[in-house]
């Protein structure tokens, strides 16, 4: 017998609070979990990380303890770290008893008459930990729930005293705006939680779509719009007018301070923050204003804009940004590794030589920059290198090489060739920062903000709602990255490979191309935004240096005029020539953004989908994909996708990201499966692509619901698709099993029903476990959405109770290419419709379509509701095509499946 030294204590288990103790009787001696005390190991088991079962698989004895017992539990269980031993150094599973020690319960705690051991086992497995539950629950019951001072504060909203610049920063620094962000959630229906069925189906016809939700804003953009709706709105043009002129006036009496800060400063930054019309960039004046409005990091930033920004290692955190949840960042490379990766990069560059077609272009580019003081150059080439570097015979005053002093840091410059807002011939320098090693140095813990349309639009509805006429304007920074200065140029050199030889050129501003500039060039820009909204009461948001402001129209025209003023008294210019003053239509991002009378129209810009559709196209030709181009196009498609396309271009850009994401080198950059699929299913939308319309009133509109759940029996058991998959699975007869289908759709005051199967001929194009569930998923929602398409509005839900069918309706392709042409036909039917539907989970025994999937429609035919008159049997020839031809699934299924008539009755 086993038998345990207990009762255990409390602390015993590392833990605090209530705990059930090991009583009883089991176990001989101390219990040792890897060869130490229960009593001492118990903390670090709870933390110790389940490593892939494959892992385990590989290892002999573990192998071979799971075998021995038959392989009924993972093999985790039987790792050795994982098990009791006794007196005899025997090794033991955990016996029930044992786990709910573990887990703080009392003894028997999961004992019941209809619960067998292996269930128990299971239950256990997949519970929560009931010690830390309680922790977490007594965390947020102290420290969750706080009173703090924020937007709605009464003398935060009081500008009955604003008249000029003083009284603005007194404002502004008693109650600085919150630099924090709203968090970001993931799109979920507005809809009371439901204990059962009914409760689920009554609740569900209030249920509100996300789009159709109340906007939140950001703390601060919430301030600011509260005190401009507050301000009287004939004295608005004269405050701010009142507030510029002070601005000025405090830049005449700064001025010899300005200089004396100025002419400390390095050759480079001086260099960066002088004007072509002489003046200087007032970085003083910008941070004594920034003190004066509680700004949170005036001090760290004042530093950095003095000795300028790193474009290696570690870059600080910015005010209010959202941390990172990956890892990416988290690895830096160090400088010796660097130091040889990029020596290494280097000279295969020059040996290479290979001359980029748009030499000419680049280099006329970079001589401009050289004039403008952002630049200098051309540089003789390091003793250790290969190949010398030349002079540029062609143009005088750079006929001769300057010495380098020290070590240098490169990254080759190489040129994309892209169509202007104009429809002329662009050519972009860009330099591979990511080949060259620097970005694999940074080291980051947050995420930049930026603002897309849905913000715009956010804020033009809370405008609306409030009973004001809306307009928009937008501005871009002048020269953008390059209006701030590098802290060490030498770790910033460009190498433009030309007939006659490598030419070598240094940075003195940040970078296209470095990660660090990203990080650096937004903080700065979020800095300009806070003073803005502080001191002027503009709605200023902005995306990197495209900045524009959603206003009120009594708003609008001073806020464009004075915030234009701001910038040309900073330094920080803008361009002339990119410049949209207020109006209730503008091209923003790529789309373009339409207000009406009625609510908003989102259509993509003509000349945005051009560029896209070419790079798509090309990327297919060629089967080739690098994950630089990668990154250039997600940056284009994510307005147009997420503003228009809503899920169906999530589901489609995940494969995007993953390779924008990728650190393969070009060899490893072909097409797969999924990425193919993705790039076609993207083309496809934007083709066909159709306005977005958003409604100020969507209480209007009528909302829909569609349930919908399918189920299959292998052998005598019925598996629903929320339920756990068999343990066996074969795929040759899988095609036989019993299955069904069912849905209920309710669109107003009507309902409609329907269920049956899919037929083996359909099912063995899907034969895998993982696959055969999806496809069994898709086919309810897509048969119950195409039948009832008539009473469906362009905004529904879809309730499904199998996260992973969910999964793959929304969040992208996978492995499989016949799932795969299933997703995007659905979607591109979705497109062609108009329709914007949000799908979200639903518990088993909530989902009113159960026991239709299951044959039993009796609650329909109680009800009165109407059923399906039309067999399915017209979709199976169209989904065994789309299965195995996706050209026809995006471009001929749609067509096919949408002169389908159906008869409810």
């Amino acid at each position: 017998m086993l038998r345990t030294t207990g009762p255990f204590t409390d602390h015993d288990f590392g833990g605090r609070g209530r705990t059930g103790p090991l009583r009883g009787s089991t176990l001989v001696g101390r219990l040792r979990f890897a060869g130490r005390s229960m009593a001492s190991s118990l903390g670090s088991f709870w933390m110790f990380p389940r490593i892939p079962w494959r892992t385990y698989n590989h290892l002999v004895f573990t192998r071979a303890r799971w075998i021995e017992g038959r392989r009924q539990w993972a093999p985790w269980f039987f790792a050795e770290t994982a098990m009791l031993r006794d007196s005899q150094q025997k090794l033991h599973l955990l016996p029930i008893e044992t786990k709910e020690a573990l887990h703080h319960f009392d003894r028997d705690y999961s004992a019941s008459p209809n619960v067998g051991e292996k269930d128990r086992h299971r239950l256990l497995g997949n519970s929560w930990h009931l010690g830390v539950a309680t922790e977490i629950l007594r965390f947020s019951l102290m420290y969750g729930v706080r009173t703090l001072p924020g937007p709605c504060a009464p003398e935060a909203l009081d500008v009955s005293k604003l008249r000029d610049l003083a009284s603005a920063e007194k404002l502004a620094g008693q109650h600085p705006l919150s630099m924090q962000r709203q968090p970001e959630m993931c799109d979920h229906v507005d809809m009371q939680p439901a204990s059962d069925m009914w409760e689920h189906w009554e609740l569900s016809a209030s249920a509100v779509h996300p789009l159709y939700q109340r906007p939140h804003l950001d703390p601060a953009i919430e301030l600011t719009l509260q005190r401009l709706l507050r301000f009287p709105a004939d004295q608005l043009a004269d405050f701010r007018g009142s507030v510029i002129r002070d601005i000025a006036a405090r830049k005449v009496q700064m001025q010899g301070a300005t200089r004396v800060w100025f002419d400390s400063l390095p050759t480079h930054v001086q260099a960066a923050y002088s004007l072509p019309d002489g003046d200087i960039v007032q970085i003083p004046l910008f941070i004594s204003l920034l003190r004066g409005c509680g700004y949170p990091d005036a001090d760290a930033l004042e530093a950095s804009l003095s000795r300028g920004f790193p474009v290696l290692g570690p870059v600080d955190p910015s005010p209010g940004w959202r941390p990172r949840l990956d890892e990416r960042y988290d690895h830096p490379i160090s400088a010796e590794a660097f130091r040889d990766l990029n020596e290494a990069y280097v000279r295969q560059k020059l040996l290479q030589g290979r001359v980029d077609p748009e030499w000419e272009a680049l280099l006329t580019e970079v001589i401009q920059e050289v004039k403008l003081g952002r630049m200098t150059g051309p540089y003789r080439a390091p003793a250790h290198w290969p190949r010398q570097c030349v002079p540029i015979a062609s143009h005088s005053g750079f006929t001769e090489c300057l010495e380098l002093q020290g070590e240098v840091r490169v990254a080759n410059a190489f040129s994309v060739v892209q169509q202007g807002s104009d429809g002329s011939r662009k050519v972009r320098r860009c330099e591979d920062y990511r080949r060259s090693g620097h970005n694999s140095t940074i080291h980051v813990q947050d995420i930049p903000a930026h603002d897309d349309i849905n913000r715009y639009v956010q804020i033009l509805l809370r405008l609306v709602a409030a009973g004001h006429e809306t307009q928009v304007w937008c501005q871009d920074l002048w020269a953008a990255y390059r209006q701030f200065p590098l802290e060490r140029p030498s770790d910033a050199f460009a190498l433009i490979l030309t007939p006659w030889g490598p030419s070598l050129w240094q940075h003195g501003v940040l970078p296209f191309g470095g990660a660090s500039s990203v990080w650096c060039f937004n903080k700065c820009v979020d800095a300009l935004t806070f003073l803005a909204r502080s001191l002027l009461l503009i709605l200023l948001i902005h995306f990197v240096d495209d900045i524009g402001c959603p206003d009120a129209g009594h708003s609008a025209s001073s806020s464009f005029r004075f915030f234009s003023a701001l910038c040309d008294l900073l330094g920080m210019r803008l361009k002339p020539s990119k410049a949209q003053p207020p109006a209730s239509k503008h091209k923003l991002l790529g789309v373009l953004l339409e207000i009406t009378a009625e609510g908003i129209r989102l259509a993509p810009a003509p000349d945005r989908v051009s560029k896209v559709l070419e790079m798509i196209q090309a990327a297919l030709e060629e089967n080739i994909l690098e994950p630089v181009v990668a990154q250039r196009l997600t940056g284009k498609l994510n307005f147009l996708c997420t503003t228009l396309f809503g899920q169906a271009a999530a589901s489609a850009m995940k494969p995007l990201y993953s390779r924008a994401h990728d650190r393969n080198d070009q060899d490893h950059a072909q097409l797969n499966g999924p990425l193919r699929c993705s790039l076609v299913s993207l083309k496809s939308l934007l083709q066909h692509a159709q306005p977005r319309w958003v409604p100020f009133n969507p209480e209007s509109h009528a909302s829909a619901v569609l349930y919908a759940d399918a189920f299959f029996e292998l052998g005598d058991r019925k598996f629903g698709l929320s339920d756990e998959p068999p343990d066996s699975w074969f795929s040759t007869s899988s095609r036989r099993y019993k299955n069904g289908w069912g849905f209920v759709v309710r669109s107003g005051s009507t309902t409609r029903f329907a269920s049956g199967t899919v037929p083996s001929d359909v099912l063995c194009l899907f034969t895998s476990r993982r696959a055969y569930i999806y496809c069994l998923e898709i086919f309810g929602q897509v048969i119950a959405a195409l039948t009832c398409r008539d009473i469906l509005p362009q905004c529904w839900i879809g309730f499904c109770d199998n996260t992973a069918g969910k999964a793959a309706l929304v969040r992208g392709y996978g492995r499989d290419a016949n799932i795969n042409n299933l997703l995007a036909c659905f979607w591109a039917v979705a497109q062609r419709l108009g329709w914007q539907p949000h799908f979200e989970w639903v518990p088993s025994d909530c989902n009113l379509a159960d026991p239709f999937s299951r044959g039993d429609c009796s609650i329909g035919h109680e009800r009165g509701w109407s059923v399906l008159r039309n067999e399915a049997d017209a979709f199976w020839p169209i989904f065994k095509r789309v299965a195995t031809d996706l050209e026809y699934a995006l471009e001929g299924a749609p067509g096919d499946l949408l002169n389908l008539s159906w008869a409810f009755e």
